[in-house]
């Protein structure tokens, strides 16, 4: 046993090492742009995988569209988006409307074509790197993820259905399938250091209601779950608020946030910080 007295250089040293590591780990997560949520989960964290389900699938996208501006945009990091639901072309398109504040609403007019000419340069300087083949199984991903020479910091894939329904998945069960896609992202996140984000339509209500029986491969490979939902007994007073509920290792009292939703801008926004980015004043207008 080694005895040492504690005095203020000790504790600095102590603290200084903290900051440090504490630091690391911010700089290498995924920022998402969501103060709330960033300070909670510490950014999308290296080698972990989050489960995004509820509201429609629309929705779950322009959510995700906010996160991949924020990132493309502020950071050098690398993202690759996979989806079998939209094609290149549009996914991208929906990416430039949204950063360039375009209100889809409507037809698009010379000043929007100017403002997105200038999201296209933002986002030419990005790291983006997009797979929309419509035949996607987990296999592929796993493989061309691998290939990469610049392998990426944040994977979106789309969506855990779609890929149990895959052929080369054909003899498992449902469940078996399921399993063996979240375990093999899990496992892939780990391998090349990236955080992933896996969309589902599967429900999380075992983990809001305690009684009901939560898939154990659910408990043992997602680290986050996180389900966006509306209020259903609002008589449309908050028709454009959308609630974020974090199901998984965060204090109760900070299990759910409260956004802002703009749909003709396909726009999310923290209530509480809905006033501190000045470029969003003519959202409101």
């Amino acid at each position: 046993m080694t005895l040492s007295k504690v005095n203020e250089t000790r504790i600095n040293e102590i603290l200084s090492g903290k900051y440090q590591d504490e630091q690391k780990q911010l700089d290498e997560a995924i920022i998402t742009g969501f103060k709330t949520v960033d300070n909670l989960l510490h950014g999308l964290q290296k080698g972990k995988l989050y489960l995004l389900s509820g509201c429609s699938e629309v929705k779950r996208q322009q959510f995700t569209y906010n996160i991949v501006n924020n990132v493309i945009t502020q950071s050098d990091k690398r993202v690759l988006y996979i989806t079998s639901q939209i094609c290149n072309e549009e996914l991208i398109k929906n990416l430039i409307l949204y950063n360039a504040r375009v209100d889809i609403s409507h037809n698009i007019s010379k000043h929007d074509w100017q403002r997105m000419l200038e999201a296209s340069k933002r986002f030419g300087n990005g790291n983006l790197w997009v797979n929309d083949a419509w035949d996607l199984s987990i296999y592929t991903i796993i493989r061309n993820c691998r290939k990469m020479m610049e392998k990426p910091d944040f994977i979106i894939v789309e969506d855990l259905q779609s890929l149990c329904f895959h052929s080369s998945m054909d003899i498992m069960e449902e469940d078996v399938k399921k399993k063996y896609i979240i375990q093999s992202l899990k496992e892939l996140a780990d391998e090349i250091g990236c955080a992933i984000l896996l969309f589902t339509n599967q429900g999380i209500i075992p983990y809001i209601d305690k009684r009901k029986k939560t898939a154990d491969y659910m408990e043992r490979y997602v680290d986050q779950l996180l389900y966006l939902f509306e209020d259903e007994y609002s008589d449309g007073i908050n028709k454009n608020v959308i609630y974020l509920f974090v199901a998984k290792n965060v204090p109760k009292e900070e299990q759910i946030i409260s956004f802002g939703y703009l749909p003709q801008y396909q726009k999310f926004f923290e209530l509480d910080f809905e006033n501190e980015d000045p470029e969003d004043e003519d959202l409101y207008d």
